[in-house]
């Protein structure tokens, strides 16, 4: 007979099993390894249990499962501490009405608590245009506007619009006045001509100048950046406009 055989002959003692003490296993230590013999089956398999010493027996049988009442009262615990959580918090918000402090309670020295709401900040204040104008460099000017504004202007006579339009004798124009140029209802709205005094706060701040522009240019904040770029302009003409006389 085989070892299985032999093992299934040894007596068997009944222990405490799991489900209504059916049956047992017996376990067969080899060395190290403890071997459980299933007698019904005929199959060998590793036992799990320490190697303790020859016939080591243990129950046969299921281990205890969980019913669905087990499992639905775990869950519905879950649940009622979810909705008490909720309940709690609706509770607090309804009956606890916290106050926002004035100004801070604790006062670190050296530190200045900064204002509520600050007033806006005034336009910058322009210098005259007309010294600026005498010092000015067409060159410069022109090197300036190579890099600023050729992507959106042309600079010829005659050469028409592209993004914006075109700036050939600009100085001394009257405003939104290029035929067939669709120009914002903000630079509409301002009638007059192109002064050299309208170019400089034109130039520093086209937003500022005709809030609601179209134009995305963001401006000159450098004065003699600016004024070489004006000077530049005026050259663009048959007949420039003189400068005007530095105060």
């Amino acid at each position: 007979a085989n070892v299985g055989q032999r093992l299934a002959r040894q007596p068997c003692r009944r222990q405490p099993c799991w489900d209504d003490d059916e049956g047992c296993q017996f376990v067969w230590v080899v060395g190290p390894l403890a071997l459980v013999y299933r007698g019904a089956s005929q199959h060998w398999q590793d036992a799990g249990c320490p190697a303790n010493g020859r016939g080591c027996i243990l129950s046969f049988g299921n281990p205890p499962q969980m019913d669905s009442m087990e499992w639905n009262k775990i869950l519905g615990a879950i649940l009622a501490a979810g909705i008490a959580y909720s309940g709690f918090g609706i509770i607090a918000d309804n009956v606890v009405h916290p106050h926002r402090l004035r100004e801070s309670a604790i006062k670190i020295a050296g530190v200045v608590e900064a204002p509520t709401s600050a007033a806006p900040e005034a336009p910058k204040a322009l210098p005259d245009i007309a010294p600026l104008l005498a010092r000015a460099s067409v060159p410069a000017g022109e090197a300036d506007t190579k890099k600023l504004c050729t992507a959106c202007h042309n600079f010829a006579a005659g050469a028409g619009a592209k993004i914006g339009p075109d700036l050939y004798d600009v100085v001394g124009r009257d405003r939104a006045s290029v035929a067939g140029f669709d120009y914002s209802s903000a630079l509409k709205g301002k009638p007059g001509k192109w002064t050299f005094v309208d170019l400089n706060e034109w130039l520093h701040s086209p937003r500022t100048f005709a809030p609601g522009t179209k134009m995305t240019f963001a401006g000159i904040d450098n004065d003699k950046d600016r004024a070489d770029v004006i000077d530049y302009l005026d050259s663009l003409s048959a007949k420039p406009v003189p400068l005007p006389p530095a105060k």
